[in-house]
């Protein structure tokens, strides 16, 4: 199972790989929203964690794009978790309304994000 992180700070992406590198899962980065909305077209992936600050195109604009596209081409959703530095409640409108399904916050616990991608790929299937 792939999982794709958008995630523009190469120092984030060491910590997301260290905390998944014994976990089942196969990990792809996308340092911006354009890129990650490119990778999510061509490849399958069980989630998506999304950081909502990111150059070219943030992660709510990049959400919006990967709904669209799911819908225009009866696609099943794909659970796509925020990853914010700010407080959920400050985010929490903003990102369920361009159609994420959780969040996480920084700085990232393993557990927290362990759990939190457990819980929506076994919800999904």
């Amino acid at each position: 199972m792939q999982i794709l992180i958008a995630e523009d700070n190469s120092i984030n992406q060491r910590i997301f790989k260290a905390f998944l590198r014994n976990a089942e899962y196969e990990v792809k980065f996308a340092n911006n929203g354009a890129e990650a909305f490119e990778l999510f077209k061509h490849e399958k992936f069980c989630c998506i964690l999304m950081d909502l600050h990111m150059p070219v195109m943030d992660g709510l604009e990049t959400t919006r794009q990967i709904r669209k596209f799911e819908s225009e081409n009866n696609l099943e959703e794909i659970p796509i978790i925020a990853v914010t530095a700010s407080h959920p409640a400050e985010d929490k409108d903003k990102c369920f309304s361009a159609g994420m399904n959780d969040f996480v916050q920084k700085p990232i616990s393993e557990e927290a994000l362990k759990t939190t991608i457990k819980n929506w790929i076994n919800h999904n299937n």
